[in-house]
């Protein structure tokens, strides 16, 4: 008896032929007439599950109201975890209907959360204490991932995409959404956002050839302010923007490059920036962002940045300060990876961390192989893991720390599975 491995939706599926022909699955999933005649499709469940957080972000409380912490999960489909800032207990989780989650999302001025999604590239929406998520508009049909949005003026909310680096402006108010053209020509990834309030002008990092596009809403003109040297990297792969200074991380590597975008200038470079946002301005015009774990600060007046040296134990995706209350001075509120919360105040150079329990999801099986043991192994989208299924026990079981196993491809050497990544191979026996 043959048999042949597949996957769908969150699961996978192990096909038996009632006789030794090779007949085709259908490419979606279904099986065609003549393959129903030989062929049974058993759904034997998810082979990998995980808590990947991919996107998080923080909605502040008043006197009247607690503060919430948003956690976006990779998933089948993908899932918003909406958290108590306080306790780090789950209010609600929901899904994101044809979504397998979100890699920005942010709390806009008309109180509500706007989220990115793949593989879908729609825009979506949540109202606060809502039990659904709102699938809006999509930018343009040839869109299957939106990377970041930012707020913009006048209730617009701008976007960044994949592929042919489109940029959309979606109208809050109207609901309509306008399809602003390639950020570059000749580039598919539109990969981050920023905003300048000081400028009124959107910066986008380009990939895979970087970039770092400002556009004018007024007048829509497009430019690039990325110094000449900088662009044999392949992405800006994070950015911030404040009172005219551009904070770009280039890829690869960690570097945070300061960039004066008037002129197009590099002003400066900072060693670390791992996380993909940069915080609003603080009281005393501060911004932070994170890098390899740490909380880092930088000062737009003086164009110096340095290591707090506070530990994020992840990397920060959401912030916002907190509201004014009782004259106390606002503390930065943070939302990381590693699924922590933080209360982190300026003045006296400490935080309080809490940690969030966020439940895990079956994660999209991207590749999969059947091994010489007759064993079945899967690797998970985004965030590797390898999974083993016995079709004659009918049993499964996860290895962790196989990381982004999707990249290139899972196969097998000399009777051991290997996850052959972009930046090498890693063997792993299955006894």
């Amino acid at each position: 008896m043959k048999t042949f491995a597949g996957s769908l939706a969150a699961g996978i599926l192990v096909v038996s032929a009632a006789y030794g022909v090779d007949e085709p699955l259908d490419a979606k999933d279904v099986l065609t007439s003549a393959g129903s005649a030989i062929w049974t499709i058993e759904n034997m469940g998810p082979q990998i599950t995980m808590s990947t957080v991919m996107s998080t972000a923080v909605q502040p409380g008043d006197a009247n109201t607690s503060t919430v912490a948003y956690f976006s999960l990779m998933g089948e489909p993908g899932r918003l975890v909406v958290v108590d800032f306080a306790t780090g207990k789950p209010i609600k989780t929901i899904e994101m209907p044809g979504a397998q989650g979100s890699y920005g999302m942010r709390v806009a001025s008309d109180g509500n959360l706007y989220l990115a999604s793949h593989s879908s590239g729609n825009l979506y929406r949540y109202k606060p204490g809502a039990d659904d998520v709102e699938k809006l508009a999509k930018p343009a049909d040839h869109v299957t991932f939106i990377w970041d949005i930012v707020e913009g003026p006048g209730g617009k909310i701008y976007g960044a995409c994949y592929p042919k680096s489109t940029i959309f402006e979606y109208d809050m108010a109207s609901g309509k959404m306008r399809d602003l053209g390639p950020a570059k020509e000749g580039e598919d990834y539109a990969r981050c956002l920023a905003w300048d309030e000081s400028r009124q002008r959107l910066y986008v990092g380009i990939g895979s050839h970087a970039d770092i596009i400002e556009y004018d809403p007024a007048t829509e003109a497009k430019r690039s302010i990325l110094p000449e040297q900088y662009k044999d990297a392949h992405f800006v792969y994070s950015i911030g923007a404040v009172e005219g200074k551009v904070i770009a991380r280039m890829d690869p590597g960690n570097l945070a490059l300061i960039v004066d975008a008037e002129s197009g200038n590099k002003l400066g470079e900072m060693p670390e920036f791992t996380g993909s946002l940069v915080s609003p301005p603080g009281p005393d015009g501060l911004v932070y962002f994170s890098g390899q774990g740490n909380l880092y600060q930088f000062d737009p007046k003086t164009g110096e940045g340095s290591d707090t040296g506070y530990d994020l134990r992840g990397e920060a995706r959401g912030f916002a300060w907190s509201k004014v209350i009782d004259g106390q001075s606002p503390e930065l509120l943070i939302a990381t990876t590693g699924k922590n919360v933080h209360h982190y105040s300026p003045t006296e150079k400490r935080g309080e961390r809490r940690y969030c329990e966020i439940p895990p999801l079956p994660l999209h099986i991207q590749n999969i192989i059947a091994g010489e043991d007759g064993k079945i192994y899967s690797s998970g989208y985004v965030s590797g893991q390898l999974g083993i299924f016995d079709p004659e026990t009918r049993t499964h079981k996860q290895l962790q720390a196989l990381i982004q196993a999707h990249v290139d491809a899972i196969g097998e050497l000399e009777g051991q599975v290997t996850d052959i990544q972009l930046g090498g191979i890693v063997w792993r026996d299955p006894g």
